[in-house]
């Protein structure tokens, strides 16, 4: 449960990083905005060469800019108060949005059947349904394994308006609760080993998946940093043509909104690889994530029964709680 909180608080907060960059992008655009609404008002008013239909098209363009970002305030406002949720935290505790890129690191660097053996080796997932194969072949348990719950990976977005592809995102119920009351016994180890299997193929989609999409939003960085580059010069050329009656207003105006809409897609590719390295990290316990406290049992219980298991899921027969037998360990 912990690294699933930890990812969704990380990827969340990732988000609000990157809603904070597209508001910069939006204010950027007002100042260029703003720029060219206060030449053509001072054209107009010392040399009559500029109509007040252009400059009123450049003062809306200024107010569409401000409810624009105004938009994105708000926004921020909301992610602000989930993050504050999902981390317990008071409302006197300040949350400090710091600019922050996830680091890549040399799994990027795999092939997929690579990665796919590495998740395989440290997903706490596999461990569980290795719990569950074992208490079905020495116990019977009536109960849902409720401690259980919640294993699945899910890395997703903040459900921002910005971009319609935040976050790469991976789902896998093992499936404690889909059967209410299951007794684990010998006539369910088949079920549970096929649910490994499901789980085998699902992290390898999930390597396939991941691994190909870092490779992708590389590229669409680079692209996307180069057409920024090159459409700001347009911008500038283009408002130097117009101050000296060589182009209209509209020419002006298309070159800005280029730029904002290059700005925007570079700060959302960003934002892309970003999520996919926190889902990437998370499938590899790496990082960050290396350092949240798992389970597991204590010598002192092993030592005591190692029946510890079954045990554990017949408490009215037997003395010994899951508190008992766990000892925190890292992931």
């Amino acid at each position: 449960m912990g690294l699933n909180v930890f990812a969704s608080a990380y990827t969340l907060y990732s988000a609000m990083l990157s809603d904070l960059a597209i508001r910069d992008v939006l204010a950027a655009e007002k100042e260029d905005l703003v720029t060219v609404r206060d030449w053509l008002e001072k054209q107009r008013r010392y040399l009559g060469n500029v109509s007040q239909v252009d400059v009123d098209r450049a003062d809306s363009e200024v107010k569409l800019a401000e409810a624009n970002i105004s938009a994105m305030d708000e926004l921020l406002i909301r992610e602000r108060a989930a993050l504050r949720e999902m981390l317990a935290l008071d409302l006197d505790a300040k949350i400090i949005l710091e600019p922050h890129h996830t680091p890549g690191f040399p799994a990027e660097d795999l092939t997929i059947p690579q990665l796919a053996g590495k998740i395989q080796a440290v997903a706490p997932e596999n461990l569980q349904i290795s719990f569950l194969e074992k208490a079905a072949e020495e116990a019977r348990w009536g109960k849902s394994f409720g401690f259980l719950s919640g294993a699945g990976l899910n890395v997703g977005s903040s459900g921002s308006v910005s971009f319609s592809k935040l976050a790469g995102s991976a789902q896998f119920s093992i499936g404690f609760d889909y059967v209410p009351g299951i007794q684990l016994a010998s006539d369910n180890i088949e079920a549970i080993r096929l649910r490994a299997r499901e789980l085998l193929i699902h992290q390898q989609a999930l390597a396939e998946a991941t691994l190909g999409s870092i490779w992708e939003s590389k590229k669409q960085v680079a692209s996307t940093t180069d057409a920024v580059a090159v459409l700001q010069g347009v911008f500038r050329t283009e408002f130097r043509r117009y101050t000296l009656g060589l182009t209209d207003l509209l020419h002006v105006l298309d070159a800005q909104k280029a730029v904002a809409r290059a700005t925007a897609a570079k700060v959302k590719a960003q934002a892309d690889l970003d999520a996919l390295r926190v889902t990437l990290h998370r499938e590899l316990l790496n990082g960050e994530f290396s350092r949240i406290p798992g389970c597991r049992i204590r010598p002192e219980a092993e030592k005591k029964d190692r029946d510890w298991l079954g045990k554990i899921f017949r408490p009215r027969e037997f003395e010994i709680s899951l508190d008992e037998a766990c000892m925190p360990a890292s992931s």
